[in-house]
């Protein structure tokens, strides 16, 4: 396989189907072409993270303490499971990396693929419906 001069695949996970499938396709192609793959999951932001984005005063970001680190606990675990099921369709073989972060799902892909040099970014698509696509458009649309 000509891929000379990529390092790694990078796969963002999400736990559905479709990305779960791209982990495989990734796998495929990594073994092939000697790479190692990195296995990148974004969290959604946690409350404390939306106000400050929002611009909430500090009095309004404490009442929303108490719920974070639930939300924390939670998104940890569900990270935990998406970075497992994904693990887990990989030739045992190949040097895997995970990152897990929290925000924009484009951005902070297009972010680690700025920061990991030449990667090959393998992704699933679930095909929003033609409205919904055109309103807050899809992930695959905003890395493309």
């Amino acid at each position: 396989m000509a891929l000379q001069g990529y390092g790694k695949v990078l796969v963002p996970v999400d736990g559905s189907e479709y990305a779960l499938r791209a982990v495989e396709h990734a796998g495929s192609i990594a073994l092939a072409a000697g790479l190692g793959v990195v296995l990148l999951h974004v969290s959604p932001m946690g409350p404390l993270e939306m106000m400050q984005v929002m611009g909430y005063p500090a009095g309004v970001q404490k009442l929303a303490d108490a719920s974070a680190s639930e939300f924390e606990k939670v998104r940890g675990e569900q990270a935990e499971n998406v970075i497992r099921a994904a693990r887990e369709r990989l030739p045992a073989v190949l040097v895997v990396q995970t990152i897990v972060e929290s925000g924009s799902p484009a951005e902070v892909i297009l972010d680690h693929a700025d920061r990991l040099g030449d990667v090959i970014i393998v992704m699933g698509n679930r095909g929003l419906s033609g409205l919904r696509e055109l309103v807050i458009g899809s992930v695959s649309s905003k890395v493309l």
